[in-house]
């Protein structure tokens, strides 16, 4: 191969390599950056099969084809890497039906198997007095070419698609790697389709530069609205290269070692190699430790021992004054401070930040942070965002979320030296802000619950005299509701001190429905149990009075299912239990329901599994199906149900020795009317392994 050639496919190389280390954060952390590392180690294999199928041609021609072979399968992977990294970047905002997540995966995982073990797509090269000339294609060229054109389509539609569904940071980033992968696609498909069928082959050496147009944009809209210190790239690009290298090192090694068994297929030991190599890839990956900058590990100690602090925090004063001490005495940042976001001053003892422009852009946007180094001043948007973290004195923002309305903000004053704020620094604050906004909106619940009280007894004598009114049916109920009332005053006070703050406007006029990003699980979960509580007091006389209503959609149950599921994935994580889905359903059940209570009643379900395992459990969430139903059973291993309490369990108010002291038992009743108002049942016996089987039966029709 001429040298030009040879220097350009040795850079091209290097430079992804360079961009996939730096990108890497692992799946769990970031997965838009994990599939663009995939897709930046799978263009290099594309890259270096290209090479030695180019350079090997006239010495050994077996060698040389199946290289050839490798390159042509590697764009089928990196295809389906682009599509999946543009499904998560920035973040997850269009779902995929499971059925389209297996189709892509199963289609990728046989097309490339085809094209690297067979003669469906390349067969051999054609060698003209030794000369290259050009390769000898199957019969699948054709569907291969489709198949690459219909991945990039997907990818590009994604791009476009998720555009209307962010603002600011993200659409940029957004449009910055989306014009990248247009460039890519258009150059990319003319050099490698569309001239070929002209004789024209000429650009097909040059090809792997095209890469290039998609990898650059997206790493440069990856890093560039998160800020990173040079050593922390070079320690990681370090790590990444220890790995990698044992990674091929494996490769060679084992594919030499097989070399001495020609009965074996050139193929499978190609196969068999990388398979050794990733299994070391990921041992050294699970034993070699993350290298880490001293003065980084300091802050993140510092904030570890923050999260402890605050966990512990009672009031507002505790909040701040363990921010200070963290931020300010230790770390030397300006300030920190978390703030209750209101239309007018109130006093209850936290500071106010008053309900503005800048709030306002906020929720519009749903910005999750605001970076004060991230602002401009060339847009109308970013401006408004920079006076508004100026008048905060800020240079990182939270805000607090409840109901899609901004109700705090946590903010962060200037680093010493008026410094960048570091990525790594980013993802410590983020995960310290969601345990300080569960414990500020505790805080907030129960210093307000003393000083409206009265206003929330005096509300709650006009509606019982209006109730008083109705027939003897509803004097009943009334006397229901008043005992539930008294019973849960003392055991559930947060709860009812969202009913006190939304009645008094103390937080704006939102409903009981809170729904908070999607990506804020922890945070999500907890005000969802939050709002059930509150909620279920009303509850309870709609079902009691007959006057509950459903209002059916056509609901894909696998799908729903699994959505409640990986919600709820996080949250048993931090009990150390073991959250597993099986599904055995042959093909995806659809069912007209009402989802908001469907939901309620897998939350509740999963919610008390969660409660009564105990630690290093299990809960299983199995899905199964019969010809005229659809059934979810909820299996712990807990205590269980007793015998003489499983029929009791779900009425109103009742409790066994297993809930004593955390429930009043109105959750499962309302869990029982709801299924009911479905034509369905709700049962509970014993798990064999140990603990409660809950299953619930849905009718299809």
């Amino acid at each position: 191969m001429p040298l030009d050639q040879t220097l350009l496919y040795g850079f091209c190389s290097i430079l992804i390599g360079i961009m996939s280390l730096a990108a890497y954060e692992g799946f769990t952390k970031n997965k838009s950056r994990f599939f663009f590392s995939l897709y930046g180690l799978t263009t290099i294999i594309w890259i270096i099969s290209l090479f030695i199928g180019y350079t090997t041609v006239n010495s050994n021609e077996l060698y040389s084809t199946e290289s050839i072979r490798l390159a042509f399968a590697a764009p089928v992977l990196f295809h389906l890497f682009l599509t999946y990294f543009f499904y998560y970047f920035p973040r997850k905002k269009i779902q995929f039906p499971y059925w389209l997540h297996f189709v892509l995966i199963s289609s990728t995982i046989i097309l490339f198997g085809v094209i690297l073990f067979s003669q469906w797509l390349h067969v051999s090269q054609i060698v003209v007095d030794g000369n290259y000339i050009q390769d000898e294609l199957g019969p699948g060229y054709p569907y291969y070419i489709l198949y690459l054109i219909t991945q990039l389509c997907i990818a590009i539609f994604l791009a476009f698609k998720k555009r209307v569904h962010f603002y600011g940071i993200e659409k940029r980033k957004l449009m910055i790697a989306s014009s990248g992968l247009f460039l890519f696609s258009v150059v990319g498909m003319t050099t490698n389709v569309i001239l070929p069928l002209f004789g024209i082959i000429s650009p097909l050496r040059y090809s792997v530069a095209w890469s290039l147009f998609f990898a650059l944009p997206s790493f440069y809209a990856l890093q560039k609205y998160r800020f990173f210190d040079i050593s922390f790239l070079s320690l990681k690009v370090l790590r990444q290269s220890v790995l990698y290298g044992a990674f091929i090192i494996i490769i060679v090694l084992s594919h030499l070692g097989l070399q001495n068994f020609p009965e074996i297929h050139p193929s499978l030991r190609i196969l068999v190699s990388a398979t050794l190599g990733l299994v070391t890839f990921r041992a050294f990956q699970k034993y070699f430790p993350e290298l880490i900058p001293k003065q980084f590990r300091e802050f993140k100690n510092n904030i570890q021992e923050l999260i402890a602090l605050v966990y512990s925090a009672t009031n507002f004063q505790e909040i701040n004054s363990r921010l200070q001490q963290t931020f300010v005495t230790e770390l030397h940042w300006d300030n920190a401070q978390i703030q209750l976001v209101q239309k007018e001053s109130i006093k209850i003892g936290v500071p106010i930040y008053l309900r503005d422009s800048f709030i306002q852009e906020i929720e519009k946007s749903s910005l999750k942070i605001i970076l004060d180094q991230e602002l401009s001043n060339k847009n109308k948007t970013d401006k408004l965002l920079k006076e508004g973290m100026q008048k905060l004195s800020a240079s990182v923002c939270f805000p607090i979320y409840l109901n899609e309305k901004v109700i705090g903000l946590l903010s962060f004053g200037a680093k010493p030296n008026k410094s960048l704020v570091l990525a790594e620094e980013i993802q410590e604050l983020e995960n310290a802000k969601t345990l300080v906004e569960i414990v500020f909106i505790n805080a907030l619940l129960q210093s307000d619950l003393h000083e409206e009280n009265n206003l929330m007894k005096k509300l709650i004598d006009d509606k019982t005299k209006k109730l008083r009114q109705q027939n003897n049916r509803i004097k009943k109920l009334l006397k229901q509701q008043s005992d539930f009332i008294a019973v849960t005053a003392h055991e559930f006070r947060t709860p009812l001190n969202i009913a006190l703050l939304q009645l008094n406007d103390t937080l704006d006029s939102f409903d009981l429905s809170h729904q908070v990003l999607d990506d804020m699980r922890v945070l999500e979960s907890s005000l969802d149990k939050l709002k059930q509580l509150t909620q279920d007091l009303f509850d309870v006389q709609q079902y009691d009075l007959k006057k509950a209503t459903l209002h059916r959609t056509l609901t894909d149950m696998n799908m729903f299912v699994e959505e409640i599921y990986e919600q709820f994935q996080d949250i048993t994580k931090t009990k150390s239990i073991t959250l597993t889905l099986k599904d055995k359903t042959k093909k995806p059940v659809s069912i007209d329901i009402d989802q908001p209570k469907i939901r309620q009643v897998l939350h509740n379900l999963l919610s008390n599994a969660q409660k009564f395992s105990p630690e290093n459990g299990n809960i299983i969430l199995l899905l199964e199906e019969s010809k005229n139903s659809f059934i979810v059973s909820v299996i712990d291993e807990g205590k269980g149900v007793p015998d003489e309490d499983k029929k009791r369990v779900f009425k109103k108010f009742q409790t066994t020795n297993r809930h004593q002291g955390i429930g009043i038992g109105m959750g499962l009743y309302l869990c029982k009317q709801i299924v009911e108002l479905h034509k369905g049942t709700i049962d509970v016996k014993d798990n064999p392994k140990g603990g409660a089987w809950f299953q619930v039966d849905i009718p299809k029709k």
